[in-house]
């Protein structure tokens, strides 16, 4: 099948009992996108069955965000359904684990960050995952982890089959509620499943492991899971708390919500480079698990809060009022009511463009990307307001380093440019990396020039913004010199290496020369003399 609908059905991505997932082209679009395609004998002719896939696919595509692969919609046709969604260059965490076994733990932290973040959003519009494992968990080659396979409702849902047939592999991430079917699965369920998920990174395998899907299922409903702390030494404990709390049985006794687990990861990375001890921390009495929750979890702490002043009532003898627990509890209620005004006023303007500020300035690298919905939801919500061009600004910033990080991945690997934009990038950039600060200037100026007018395409204005960042630092450091002087001094430089026994410097030197003055006749004579270090001609001896 080399079409279905509007996609061309390009390589397979992978296959499972349901259908096959294809990268294919949306023909009218010219997108790329990744395409599952499923039986559906029993739907596709259903007029009801189709208005309920576009209902589904309706609420789906909502589900905007930098850590979740988003969805683009769905369709029947005769017999057959697909889904279209995001394109992600990259693997899945399970390729991931096959390929190294297990995760360093500061990776498992910024890993779970991102899925906290995406599952955040999804729960936050209703949608509860309900089939989350490595398989569903895909890392962009830019180290951005997305989840994948959102849908809604799999146990009532036509074309879930597969995700509702329980496999040894699913069974390892079901929470015990999901696996007894006794109640409708919630957001905790996802917890549990990323509690399993975060275990497996650490260790190397899901903490239940069994022959038989009804081993597995019982160890989930009855056994504790080991802690991570007891098996992987250098894992900090505060971690170790968040999966124990995360794998409880009982979900009311598991983390409020992705948002806790979150600040509670960042608490452990912030505990952990300030060097604080175990029993400091015990002692502190801190767990951003317990002190950051829902409207429910504040209520629940009022009434520990009524427990203990009946308890007290007759041993306050002379305590301030502003300690005992009835003016605890009133500042309690107070502070719900206040939650509860401010999560029903809309943010302002300048509140959204504060959270993205604030997120950009305290974090580094892809962590940044979580100001990104912050900055999108003010331009969707104030287009002509006064931030729009500072949100608009720090959006091309946050393009420019995503640009930056998937370049650095594929020169890393080796791999080939993705677009023409990165091609003519990655030409002026290894003039840079030589040393030929001029050539590059003149190549990353002649890349702006070619690409400036284009479309609006994210990637390339990203690429030529990257390129004109270059630019200006290269300017500002007033790069004069004569080019062939420069190829002199390296030829040199390489001449000078292999004096010394540095032989393979020496000839990277050459081989750079070659390779990038190669074409250029000006050059010709220092290029030769390039080619003859690097090929001396070979002495025959006329007595032999």
């Amino acid at each position: 099948m080399s079409r279905f609908g509007p996609f061309a059905l390009e390589g397979k991505l992978g296959e499972d009992p349901s259908g096959a997932v294809y990268r294919a082209i949306h023909v009218a679009q010219s997108r790329m996108v990744a395409v599952k395609v499923f039986d559906a004998p029993l739907v596709a002719k259903n007029s009801a069955a189709k208005q309920a896939l576009v209902q589904e696919m309706d609420r789906l595509k909502k589900l905007k965000h930098w850590n979740i692969v988003g969805c683009y919609g769905g369709i029947l046709e005769e017999m057959r359904g697909c889904v279209a969604s995001e394109f992600i260059e990259g693997e899945s965490l399970k390729e991931l684990l096959e390929r190294r076994d297990r995760l360093a733990w500061e990776s498992v932290i910024d890993y779970a960050y991102q899925m906290t973040a995406g599952l955040e959003c999804a729960h936050e519009q209703k949608v509860v995952h309900q089939d989350l494992h490595p398989d569903k968990i895909l890392i962009a080659e830019d180290g951005t982890v997305k989840i994948a396979d959102f849908r809604i409702d799999r146990s009532r849902n036509p074309w879930c089959g597969t995700s509702t047939r329980l496999t040894l592999e699913r069974a390892a991430y079901r929470a015990p509620e999901q696996l007894a079917g006794n109640q409708e699965p919630t957001h905790k369920t996802d917890l549990y499943s990323l509690g399993c998920i975060m275990f497996e990174m650490l260790v190397g395998k899901p903490p239940f492991v069994g022959d038989t899907v009804e081993d597995l299922v019982r160890q989930h409903r009855e056994d504790e899971a080991p802690r991570v702390d007891g098996i992987i030494f250098e894992c900090p404990v505060w971690l170790s708390t968040i999966i124990a709390q995360l794998l409880e049985k009982d979900p009311a006794k598991r983390p409020h919500g992705a948002g806790a687990v979150s600040l509670a990861l960042s608490e452990t990375t912030r505990q952990v480079a300030a060097g604080t001890s175990t029993i400091a921390h015990a002692a502190g009495g801190f767990s951003a698990l317990q002190s950051y929750g829902t409207k429910d979890a504040a209520r629940e702490l009022l009434q520990e809060a009524q427990r203990s002043t009946r308890k007290e009532k007759n041993t306050e003898d002379g305590t301030p009022f502003y300690e005992r627990a009835w003016f605890l509890a009133l500042c309690l209620v107070l502070l719900i009511g206040g939650i509860g005004t401010w999560l029903l006023w809309p943010p302002s303007e300048a509140g959204l463009l504060r959270r993205a500020v604030a997120v950009i300035e305290s974090k580094e690298g892809i962590q940044r990307e979580n100001a990104r919905p912050y900055l999108e939801k003010l331009l969707r919500l104030y287009p002509n307001g006064e931030l729009a061009d500072a949100a608009e600004e720090h959006i091309k910033t946050l393009d420019i380093a995503s640009a930056k990080r998937k370049f650095e991945f594929n020169v890393k690997y080796s791999r080939e440019p993705k677009s023409e934009a990165e091609r003519l990038y990655k030409d002026a950039w290894d003039f840079e990396q030589f040393g030929d600060r001029i050539a590059a200037l003149e190549k990353y100026r002649s890349m702006v020039a070619i690409l400036v007018d284009g479309d609006e395409d994210a990637n390339r204005l990203a690429f030529v913004n990257l390129a004109r960042r270059n630019i200006a630092e290269i300017e500002s450091e007033g790069s004069d010199n004569d080019r062939i002087d420069f190829i002199e001094s390296r030829l040199q430089d390489a001449d000078q290496l292999s004096t010394k026994g540095k032989e393979l410097d020496a000839k990277k030197i050459w081989r750079g020369i070659i390779e990038l003055y190669g074409n250029k006749s000006e050059f010709e004579s220092l290029v030769e003399r390039a080619e003859q270090r690097l090929h001396p001609p070979v002495e025959v001896n006329a007595d032999s």
